[in-house]
């Protein structure tokens, strides 16, 4: 019985010692590691980007931001999330499947519930109705949690419209980051100003010299960052200035061209071409008249608008004076159209320009037929309109924000082999205060032959273990049986 009873014990070791390594080899507990991913959606004007983020944990201790990816994977489509306002919620959703399915695609299965998703929409969703901005955001949260496993952060950070002020805050930290501006022990006056204009906004961001942050008002400070200034304005972008402008060439007394409704001469396109503009409602003939262009660019920035401060940008809006308390570096770096504009007009990017330079080339240039602009551009480039991107992007330097015409403006696409865009900025922003969720363990089957054989010899030791157990079990039952005749 003695033996017996060792045997059970044995097999019932043997057994558990089996199952345990059995369930060992299976069970993957999931850990942030070293590779963090993050996943931003840039819902513009004119279409939307989604960006794969990656970086790793614990920066260097000088480090205010993780020193994330200078070249996120992205995928864009059009048209902009603005465009679905009015649509239903299956529309938006199918709208932003392919977006998501992207992200999906980048991000390891393990990764994906420790991976934050944030959307942020810019100017084109502030030109939408409150309900309207309510109704879409609602429904990109919606469809995060319907066609992903990402990680959604409570309240409105997951998706949000946000003001003018805070894409320029955010392509400051892109901008200063790029450059190890934003180390710990680098004082905020080494940082330098940007410069962003995109399809329906524009901004600028600046650390002011000689002035204390409690002298910048609380509506022109960045969120985020404290001791900076920006302001934003609306229907400043490219895309919104030029609508803009077709307005006031349709009170042109000389504009319209004879014999044909609705159809004007467009100072800033080359002569030899013409396009619709449906939100217009009207046909555009090129005159290559760079000197209307250029006048047409300032009227547009209502730079004269009375100020109630000490000094002012446009729109009566509230900018320090550059001459007295631009950034200490005396540098800004002028992104997004900006540089479209540069390239357009034969400028190298990645170095510094001047304003007043910039405006003679984009006069040269804008003086050319069709032919001769598109011989002149360079390779690659696609960007439509570049004649009144360069005028106004020089009109919003030397009128807008009174630039002096000799200031030097570096133009970027790049900053060290970053790509320079304000999500950049809103990420960096997200993973520094992103709490991870709690890690789960999961059972998992794995593959190889390596692994394989093992698990076979783990599995024979349970099913030995089995074996040890039962047989000794079974036989004391047979003896125990009682026979097939009882007396009774």
């Amino acid at each position: 019985m003695r033996v017996g009873m060792i045997v059970v014990l044995l097999g019932m070791v043997v057994a558990v010692a089996g199952l345990v390594a059995l369930l060992c080899g299976g069970l993957v507990k999931d850990t942030a590691g070293q590779l963090r991913y993050g996943v931003m959606l840039d819902a513009g004007s004119s279409g939307t980007r989604v960006y794969v983020y990656t970086w790793y944990a614990n920066p260097p201790e000088d480090r205010t931001y993780p020193e994330v990816n200078a070249h996120p994977v992205f995928l864009k489509i059009k048209p902009g999330l603005s465009e679905f306002g009015g649509a239903s919620a299956a529309e938006v959703r199918a709208y932003l499947r392919p977006l998501l399915e992207f992200a999906d695609s980048q991000v390891p299965d393990s990764k994906q519930y420790l991976t934050p998703i944030f959307l942020r929409a810019t100017a084109g969703l502030r030109l939408l109705p409150q309900v309207q901005q309510d109704f879409l955001m609602r429904e990109v949260i919606a469809s995060f949690k319907a066609l992903t496993d990402f990680s959604i952060v409570p309240g409105i950070r997951a998706a949000r419209v946000i003001e003018g002020t805070h894409e320029g805050a955010y392509m400051y930290v892109a901008v200063n980051q790029a450059l190890g501006n934003l180390r710990r022990t680098v004082p905020i006056n080494a940082t330098v100003g940007i410069l962003d204009c995109g399809g329906a906004s524009t901004q600028i961001a600046f650390a002011p010299r000689n002035l204390s942050p409690s002298d910048i008002p609380s509506a022109y400070t960045a969120p985020y960052t404290p001791g900076v200034y920006t302001t934003s304005y609306l229907l400043y972008g490219k895309n919104q200035a030029r609508y803009r402008m077709y307005n006031v060439l349709k009170t042109l007394p000389d504009a319209g061209v004879p014999g044909i409704p609705n159809a004007y001469y467009d100072p800033c396109e080359p002569l030899g071409a013409n396009h619709t503009s449906a939100a217009a409602g009207i046909t555009l003939f090129g005159s290559s008249n760079a000197t209307l262009c250029e006048m047409l660019a300032v009227q547009l920035l209502n730079a004269s608008d009375s100020c109630p401060y000490t000094s002012c940008g446009m729109q009566g809006q509230y900018q320090p004076d550059l001459a007295r308390h631009g950034p200490e570096t005396g540098i800004f770096y002028a992104t997004d159209n900006y540089a479209a504009g540069a390239r357009a007009v034969g400028f190298a990017l990645n170095t510094t320009h001047t304003p007043e330079a910039y405006r003679a080339a984009t006069r040269a240039f804008c003086a050319l037929d069709a032919s001769a602009q598109a011989a002149a551009l360079p390779p690659a480039y696609d960007e439509d309109h570049p004649c009144f991107i360069a005028m106004w992007t020089s009109a919003l330097l030397l009128e807008g924000y009174n630039f002096a015409p000799s200031a030097p403006i570096a133009f970027v696409q790049e900053v060290n082999n970053y790509d320079m865009s304000w999500t950049l900025g809103a990420i960096l922003y997200e993973a520094r205060i992103f709490e991870y969720p709690a890690l789960k363990p999961r059972l998992q089957l794995k593959t190889g032959s390596a692994y394989t054989a093992v698990m076979l010899v783990f599995g024979a030791l349970l099913l030995a273990g089995i074996a040890l157990v039962a047989v000794p079990l079974l036989v004391r039952a047979r003896r125990r049986r009682p026979s097939d005749y009882t007396e009774f």
